[in-house]
């Protein structure tokens, strides 16, 4: 549904400048580009970190979608959910709000519901990992680029990347005074505004601010409140502090955000004792009779999905006659807070509320020699700690039943080291290796009063250390046509299940996840690289994939996280 109806844009307001005109595409000034990084490339060609070092998209044997900010909103691009519109294979929904989106990269993701589950594609904001699930929207606005890298990814950016890997490089300042805005505004009195700022404060030293808010009021009709639904109200915050001398460029980041929307909501339809369905959709139980009308429910209890991040990130970078010292150290606190009618109706049968706070801490330190060397390699290692705090209440009214109110601590903790490195046979072929080493150990504490299997107070701990790894070859037939064939172990950590519990063996731990990846492909421009064609062809062998699905064990009803085998 087209919702759009006006869009206006003020960008480059520079000091001691007028303002040129009012325009209808936003330009900011710094999207990067290889014309602007180095005066070798040719105009218009993107520079991406995505295998940690600055290089040419049109280079980097990995099928990857890469956008500037310019292109970013020139398509309309306000959420990490429009990313889907203009980035083949990539999917994002959010059945529960802004809490626990589901992403997913050539259909390889996650159809756990439960708070704790491990993604199968990372994000990274400036190198940071966001890893909480209800962190994952908040912070795509005022971003130098978008990186999407589709496939195993597991060398460089470590585990939970099966699917691949999403990096938003956010924009810093450059030591020059400036500010630029644009607005969207919309129908259902809808707005979308972003603005950022920055100045410099010394020779080295300078500060950019950026700001982002969007709100629309309520689309749909609760009948039974009387109320608008389908509303949200989203803002987001960052502060940039950059020191950029001769030797060491370091950028301090506060950043935070905040999302109150309405969850999904649930139409039910009334069935049968034999499955079919009801003549006028009436459900027997409730006797509750729901309305055709789609933009139209009815239901008590609020379904709401809450979001509040902030945290603080120091990127590092220092150089040390041939090599790059890199070192990315963050904080990260996501609360997140869902609330949902489970039976879609007035009547108070069935309801759901998940609230979760989870504390992030990392660190990562790289090693990189001179790329322009024969033999060009990065080492390193990560360090990643993760306090995750659930409480889970299940509403059952209508059956008589008590609450049953899941209290849930999960501590993770993840060290890994890693080598990469490219060998320049000749000036057209090139090998690529790479490897890394992680263990993961978790702690986990379940407990609830009352539960349909009765009360329980649990404690598990598991530990896992597993490869992964790349090898491939590249093949730079012409200056601007790159083949590229290539090997990639990926793998996904173990993990409780937090889900609903209806038998004791959600209680132990899914082992991990593994891929087998395969994948050739070309790029290549056309017309003096004013067409640019990218291709690539995957095959790809999963060994215990993590499903949500249906147990097969006695007195078992509702699903759980288990490892599908091959």
């Amino acid at each position: 549904m087209m919702k759009r109806t006006a869009k206006w844009s003020v960008a480059g307001l520079r000091t001691g400048a007028a303002l040129a005109g009012l325009m209808l595409g936003h330009m900011p000034a710094a999207a990067q580009t290889a014309g602007s990084a180095a005066e070798d490339e040719a105009p218009g060609e993107i520079v991406v970190t995505a295998q940690r070092r600055s290089e040419s998209l049109q280079n980097v044997p990995i099928a990857a979608v890469a956008l500037t900010g310019a292109n970013l909103v020139q398509r309309g691009v306000q959420d990490m959910r429009d990313l889907a519109l203009v980035s083949p294979s990539l999917k994002i929904d959010t059945p529960f709000g802004n809490t626990a989106p589901k992403i997913t990269l050539r259909g390889v993701g996650s159809g756990s519901f439960n708070l704790n589950t491990e993604t199968t594609v990372a994000l990274y904001v400036d190198e940071l990992v966001m890893n909480p699930v209800s962190s994952k929207l908040g912070q795509l606005f005022d971003v130098d680029r978008v990186e999407v890298l589709r496939g195993p990814q597991g060398t460089l950016y470590g585990k939970n990347s099966t699917g691949g890997a999403v990096n938003y490089i956010t924009r810093k300042p450059d030591g020059t005074t400036g500010a630029d805005a644009s607005l969207t505004v919309a129908r259902y009195g809808e707005y979308s505004i972003q603005a950022g700022a920055q100045t410099g404060l010394t020779d080295a030293l300078s500060v950019r601010v950026a700001v982002n808010r969007r709100y629309r009021d309520g689309y749909q009709y609760n009948n039974f409140t009387g109320r608008r639904v389908k509303d949200h109200d989203d803002w987001g915050g960052r502060v940039t502090l950059r020191y950029d001398g001769d030797r060491i460029d370091a950028s301090l980041k506060l950043f935070a955000d905040r999302s109150r929307t309405d969850a999904f909501f649930i139409n039910t339809l009334g069935v049968n004792a034999d499955g079919s369905s009801t003549a006028d959709g009436t459900n027997p139980i409730t006797g509750f009779t729901p309305s055709r009308d789609i933009d139209s429910v009815s239901f008590d209890h609020a379904p709401r999905s809450d979001v509040d991040n902030r945290g603080v990130a120091l990127n590092l970078e220092a150089s040390l006659g041939d090599l790059t010292l890199t070192s990315v150290s963050g904080y990260l606190r996501s609360i997140g807070h869902i609330s949902q009618d489970q039976d879609g109706s007035p009547v108070d049968a069935v309801a759901t509320e998940f609230n979760s706070k989870a504390d992030e801490v990392s660190q990562e330190i790289r090693l990189a020699s001179d790329p322009g060397q024969a033999l060009s390699w990065i080492v390193g290692g990560s360090a990643f700690h993760q306090d995750l705090r659930l409480n889970d209440a299940f509403l059952l009214p209508l059956f008589g039943l008590p609450p049953v109110v899941l209290d849930t601590r999960e501590k993770t903790t993840s060290l890994a080291a890693f080598a990469d490195a490219t060998w320049k046979l000749d000036e057209r072929i090139s090998l690529i290796g790479g490897i890394r080493i992680t263990t993961d150990k978790k702690s986990f504490h379940h407990a609830t009063g009352f539960s349909l299997i009765g009360p329980f107070d649990i404690a598990r701990s598991r530990r896992w250390t597993e490869p992964s790894y790349r090898v491939g070859i590249n093949y730079q037939a012409t200056p601007s046509t790159l083949l590229y064939l290539s090997y990639n172990r990926g793998y996904r950590s173990g993990a409780f299940d937090v889900g609903f519990p209806t038998t004791t063996e959600q209680f132990e731990a899914a082992n991990p996840e593994f891929v087998d990846a395969f994948e050739g492909g070309i790029k290549t421009a056309l017309f003096d690289r004013r067409v640019r064609i990218a291709a690539d062809i995957f095959y790809e062998i999963f060994k215990d994939q993590q499903l949500l699905i249906q147990r097969s064990d006695p007195g078992s009803i509702c699903c759980s996280l288990v490892n599908a085998g091959k």
